[in-house]
């Protein structure tokens, strides 16, 4: 076994150890306010007596499911929502913004499969100056693995002018001239452990196979942003919302 394979072995384990070195976040070029490990806030208040809302913003890293589950406890114990009650689809809808550059996939399909499973809803958008109020929402970005928390909710919405942002995945390797074929072949694993895992993950959350082609063929080496339009037609979302009242009026 060459020093180079074990070195990159180590690599992508260290990486994201379950994920096999998915690599959706394009984080370094994408250095903004937000990017600082997931947060979610609980809104003890929010404006509506049929629903619960939760704020997520930051980095999706290795917290953000512990830092979720956290955040649904707080609710149980503030509010009339609880898991068993959202699983019956029973108690207040939850809604969750998003507003985050991307991060981690592994984390972000975990947190995504406990939103199905709780009949969540989700939004790229974040909470207005007037919110406490009127429920009223301003754009956000949700982007790279942001956007397989988004594909959790069993409805989907983004506020006019929210950025949606998607890329190619692609394995971490080390970038010289020239590759043997055992680093070749690393490759190509890992590759295709990740384009799987993915696949698997849009069919559990039942999304059109055709969002995993635009997957493949985007630039691994850019952002692609998603008018309404697009992402609608790619199952990404499935209306428009600039408020609360929007999204709980939606039928689902």
């Amino acid at each position: 076994m060459s020093s180079f394979y074990r070195r990159c072995m180590s690599t992508v384990i260290a990486i994201t150890i379950l994920a096999m070195g998915i690599l959706l976040a394009a984080a370094e070029d994408l250095k903004y306010a937000n990017d600082k490990p997931m947060t979610f806030k609980v809104f003890d208040h929010p404006p509506c007596s049929a629903c619960v809302v939760v704020f997520a913003s930051g980095e999706v890293a290795d917290t953000t499911i512990e830092r979720f589950q956290e955040a649904l406890d707080r609710l149980e114990k503030t509010s009339e929502w609880s898991r068993a009650k959202a699983r019956t689809g029973a108690g207040p809808q939850l809604i969750l913004l998003l507003d985050s550059p991307g991060g981690l996939v592994n984390p972000a399909f975990s947190v995504s499969r406990q939103l199905r499973i709780n009949g969540a809803m989700t939004a790229v958008a974040r909470p207005s100056v007037t919110f406490a109020t009127d429920g009223a929402l301003d754009p956000s970005s949700c982007n790279s693995a942001c956007g397989f928390m988004l594909l959790g909710g069993k409805v989907r919405f983004s506020r006019l002018l929210s950025n949606i942002g998607l890329h190619q995945i692609r394995p971490a390797v080390e970038q010289k001239l020239s590759y043997t074929r055992e680093e070749v072949l690393l490759y190509l694993t890992v590759f295709k452990e990740s384009a799987a895992a993915l696949s698997r993950h849009l069919a559990e959350m039942n999304i059109d196979p055709k969002l995993l082609l635009y997957i493949m063929q985007a630039p691994d080496d850019e952002m692609g942003f998603l008018g309404y339009s697009e992402a609608k037609s790619l199952g990404i979302i499935d209306a428009i919302s600039d408020s609360l009242n929007d999204i709980l009026l939606y039928p689902s």
